[in-house]
């Protein structure tokens, strides 16, 4: 997919493709304790992704941004379902 086509995805259906490549591709490779809940950007579109050293996935989103300044990144927490949670706890897979 183009920069352009990921652009004009509706938000529904990125989530989808985002959530599809950490389960195929990511999660693989990052799910261990050490990195149980450290927040990652992925970059669809170059099929990159970026675990964060910050607790809040900025310095990750800045990294893809440095590769593909047009990017759209998706940011997920290592282990559980969302990144963030307003009302309680956060699930974890």
């Amino acid at each position: 997919m183009t920069t352009q086509e990921i652009l004009l995805l509706p938000r529904e259906e990125f989530v989808t493709l985002a959530e599809s490549f950490y389960q195929r591709v990511v999660r693989p490779q990052v799910d261990s304790p050490e990195n149980q809940g450290k927040p990652l950007a992925i970059d669809l579109e170059q099929e990159r992704f970026v675990v964060a050293q910050d607790g809040m996935g900025l310095d990750a989103a800045a990294q893809i941004r440095e590769h593909n300044p047009n990017a759209r990144p998706f940011l997920r927490r290592i282990g559980y379902r969302s990144f963030l949670s307003f009302a309680g706890e956060l699930v974890m897979d």
